[in-house]
């Protein structure tokens, strides 16, 4: 797995190879879109874990793996966005919706 995938607002931090391993597809079609990588937390130790925040003219999303649960969501509105018990579920309604 590449750097492709950084933290572009950030610290200029890669984004871990677990996160990239299961959404790469994703953050092709978001990077296109506009999107691009403003922050991202991971936890190995933490049943692989993680959130990555997006950010595109002033808009920030947010997509979380948390007990293998995926959801999006803006950050003032956490409880807005269906929640997916699969990651082919995720994956696909992102990249057909987008953020």
């Amino acid at each position: 797995m590449s750097d492709k995938f950084k933290d572009r607002r950030g610290t200029g931090r890669p984004l871990p190879v677990e996160i990239q391993t299961e959404i790469e597809s994703v953050l092709e079609s978001l990077e296109q879109r506009g999107w691009c990588i403003s922050e991202w937390r991971f936890s190995d130790s933490c049943f692989g874990n993680w959130l990555v925040d997006f950010a595109r003219d002033g808009e920030i999303r947010r997509m979380v793996k948390d007990r293998s649960q995926y959801w999006t969501f803006e950050p003032a509105k956490p409880d807005a966005g269906p929640v997916f018990d699969s990651l082919h579920a995720f994956v696909e309604a992102v990249r057909d919706r987008g953020l």
